[in-house]
């Protein structure tokens, strides 16, 4: 089997299973009461330069120990990653770690818009206070959203 490759009978998008065949991990909980944020992603213009809009996702990998996490934050202008931190569990402080990172490195002005998912780790209080905290702008979208391509849209050649 090539590399990256899945067994057939994960063809519908699950991931191989060590013995039960295949399944999807989740890592988007939008089933939440926490407040979320207008997609302001949609209306947002093409960044002009670096620190203007952030992504951030959670992907995962599949190892021979079981699923490692990865929080990753991406600048659209410079499509650089600026922050990102890896776990065993998928929670809060994952999120938060790879926010801190990218905020200790870029050390962005007031008014960045920060676009995610409406996951609970994006919308549970701790995460907006720290967003709040760093003086950046929320802006959240549903996972099966068609406007989640905005991110594609918004990486088109530069200002």
């Amino acid at each position: 089997m090539a590399a990256g490759a899945l067994p057939a009978s994960c063809a519908a998008g699950g991931s191989p299973g060590a013995k039960r065949g295949c399944y999807r991990v989740r890592t988007t909980d939008s089933n939440h009461d926490h407040p979320i944020a207008p997609n302001r992603l949609a209306e947002a213009p093409s960044p002009c330069g670096p620190n203007q809009i952030w992504v951030a996702d959670i992907p995962f990998i599949p190892t021979g120990e079981g699923w490692l996490y990865l929080a990753g934050i991406l600048d659209l202008h410079s499509r650089k990653v600026v922050g990102w931190t890896m776990g065993h569990s998928i929670d809060s402080a994952l999120v938060l770690s790879a926010l801190s990172m990218s905020l200790l490195q870029r050390g962005p002005a007031a008014g960045l818009l920060f676009h995610s998912d409406r996951g609970i780790r994006y919308a549970c209080g701790g995460f907006r206070a720290a967003l709040a905290d760093a003086g950046l702008v929320q802006s959240l979208t549903r996972a099966a959203d068609r406007s989640r391509n905005d991110a594609d849209r918004l990486c088109s050649p530069p200002c």
